[in-house]
C-alpha cells in the first residue's frame, strides 16, 4: 500500500487530506486492488462499474463507441488519475470503454468506501465537486472542438484552448498523432496533411509529439 503513496498524494480526490490518517484508513483494503494486463479491458460501455478507481501505476485509455462503428478516444489517464466518478454513485453504464495501455495497478473504491471516506474527511467531497466542475468544463471544451468544420479549425481551437503552452510555445502532445486525430473525430492523414499546410504558412511546427505555436494569432485567425 504505502509503495504507491506517490500516486495517491498526486491524486486530486486527496488534495488537503492528512494522509498517515489516510493511509491507515486504506491499509487494510487490500481486496480493493487490482491489477491489468497491456490491452486488457477494464471497464465496458455496457456493463456496470460501480467503482471509483484511482490509478495507482501505469496508463488507461477511455473511448467511446459511436453508433457508426467507430471509436471516439476521449483520452488517456494515468498514475494519480481518476474515473469511474459517474457510475459509482448512479446505477447506469458509463457508455465508454477503459482499457490498458499499460500494464495498469487499480485501487477501486465502492460507493460505501468513497462515502465513508468523505464522512471521515470532508475535504474529500470538497474535491470532488472541484474535480466534476472541471470535468464537465473539460467537456464543454471538446464540444465546441467538435462544432468547428474544419480539421484547421479544430487544430487551431485545440491548440490554442486546450494544450497549454509555456513561454516557449512549446508543448508536448498528451498523446500520439493518430490518438490525437481519434480525439478530434477526424483521419490521420488528414490531420498530418492540415499540420504540413499549417507549418508551410509559417503558423506552427509539429515534430515527433510536440507542438510549437510560431504565430497564435494566425491561429486563432481560423476560428473567426
Amino acid at each position: 500500500m504505502r509503495e504507491y503513496a506517490p500516486a495517491l498524494m498526486q491524486c486530486p480526490l486527496f488534495t488537503g487530506v492528512e494522509y498517515e490518517k489516510l493511509f491507515q484508513q486504506l491499509d487494510d483494503t487490500a481486496s480493493l486492488f487490482r491489477e491489468f494486463r497491456k490491452k486488457e479491458y477494464i471497464m465496458r460501455s455496457d456493463r456496470l462499474y460501480p467503482f471509483l478507481s484511482v490509478i495507482l501505476d501505469g496508463t488507461v485509455e477511455i473511448h467511446r463507441p459511436l453508433l457508426n462503428g467507430r471509436n471516439l478516444c476521449i483520452g488517456l489517464r494515468s498514475s494519480g488519475d481518476l474515473f469511474g466518478g459517474a457510475t459509482v454513485f448512479y446505477n447506469a453504464t458509463s457508455g465508454c470503454d477503459i482499457f490498458a495501455r499499460t500494464k495498469v495497478r487499480l485501487m477501486e473504491l465502492p460507493q460505501e468506501k468513497v462515502l465513508r471516506l468523505s464522512v471521515l474527511f470532508p475535504q474529500i467531497m470538497q474535491n470532488m465537486n472541484n474535480m466534476y466542475s472541471r470535468r464537465i468544463l473539460a467537456y464543454q471544451q471538446r464540444l465546441e472542438l467538435m462544432s468547428y468544420s474544419s480539421i484547421k479549425q479544430k487544430i487551431a481551437y485545440y491548440c490554442v484552448y486546450i494544450l497549454k503552452m509555456d513561454e516557449t510555445g512549446i508543448r508536448p502532445l498528451p498523446f500520439s498523432k493518430a490518438k490525437w486525430s481519434e480525439y478530434m473525430n477526424v483521419s490521420r492523414p488528414s490531420l498530418l496533411r492540415e499540420l504540413k499546410d499549417l507549418s508551410r504558412e509559417g503558423i506552427l511546427t509539429a515534430e515527433n509529439n510536440s507542438i510549437r505555436i510560431l504565430d497564435k494569432a494566425g491561429l486563432e485567425d481560423y476560428l473567426f
